[in-house]
């Protein structure tokens, strides 16, 4: 299993996003990954950390469809892959309804058409196809200049909650990216449909990435009210609180903190020493996970980023060892 980091929320300070890539140069974590941050464009910070001389795997988990073209999608995509000289995974999801209706003035009708049209596209760009597409909800006529040289590997992303996105995952995209999902739920709910979506596609199921929070056991620390902290956006979004549901949780958006409480009890936000939380990970890795993602929102929203780059080094120093 590869063991990864996310960099918190919409960090700016560059110095504090170098010392995160700095753990991955250093090769005791597999991948850097960064969200749709919104203070400074991510593919822009890789762009800068790869000038600055970090050699390093990379991947969005995700950004939001609904901010750029597919066209553009894949420019970036490949941009980046290039100036970081490495695997690269790029993740897109559609966001919530109303997001997607302040920026494009209307919500989609099916967001998993257009999460399959948009992926398909993304895609096929990316392997250098021409193409004459003209979906429901994307258009793309022409193809990507072709690159003299040869590029890096490029997997495209989808980000998935419920099922009906992992059969579409299944059936177009490299890689389905989840986030606040129990083990449990991936490995009845979502590894089924994402082979059932490939089978229907005659294709290899996606391999699946997990975006988990984590903080270490300290004095003083309520992790209650760190996941509260890290993952209380999400625990107020429709989508989110009904993939929880699914889940077996007992999702009310109208009671953050209690359902902050049952993700700490039930080891969906991993709490403990660096021991505790490396054999709760392996619950994702039991569950059919290739890659988990380690975010330490948690401590870096309550306490700040030396906080958050100390918890993040013991886990993945513990993991290194024990592996």
């Amino acid at each position: 299993m590869k063991v990864s980091l996310i960099v918190p929320g919409s960090v700016s300070d560059l110095g504090i996003l170098g010392r995160f890539g700095d753990l991955v140069a250093a090769g005791v974590a597999h991948r850097l990954w960064l969200g749709q941050m919104t203070h400074i464009e991510p593919h822009q910070v890789f762009g800068y950390l790869a000038g600055s001389g970090l050699a390093f795997r990379a991947g969005t988990a995700v950004t939001l469809a609904s901010l750029r073209h597919p066209y553009e999608a894949a420019m970036e995509a490949r941009s980046a892959a290039t100036l970081i000289g490495a695997a690269y995974v790029a993740g897109f999801g559609s966001g919530s309804r109303r997001f997607v209706r302040s920026v494009r003035g209307g919500s989609f009708a099916s967001p998993l058409t257009a999460m399959r049209e948009y992926l398909t596209v993304v895609r096929a760009l990316l392997d250098g196809d021409r193409l004459a597409f003209q979906g429901r909800y994307v258009t793309m006529h022409g193809a990507l200049t072709a690159s003299a040289d040869p590029q890096p590997e490029v997997e495209v992303g989808a980000g998935v909650l419920r099922e009906g996105m992992a059969s579409v995952a299944g059936q177009v995209a490299d890689t389905a990216i989840t986030w606040l999902s129990p083990p449990t739920y991936l490995r009845e709910r979502i590894l089924p449909a994402l082979e059932a979506g490939a089978y229907r596609a005659g294709r290899v199921a996606p391999r699946v990435v997990s975006v988990v929070h984590a903080g270490v056991a300290r004095r003083g620390r309520d992790p209650v009210h760190q996941a509260v902290t890290a993952a209380g956006a999400h625990l107020r979004q429709t989508h989110y609180l009904e993939m929880l549901q699914a889940a077996g949780l007992h999702a009310q958006g109208s009671d953050v903190p209690g359902l902050a409480a049952e993700l700490v009890a039930e080891g969906v936000y991993c709490y403990g020493s660096p021991a505790d939380i490396a054999e709760s990970l392996d619950r994702w890795q039991h569950a059919g996970v290739d890659e988990i993602v380690i975010n330490v929102a948690g401590t870096y929203f309550t306490e700040g980023p030396e906080a958050a780059l100390d918890d993040l080094g013991e886990i993945l120093s513990y993991i290194s060892a024990a592996n």
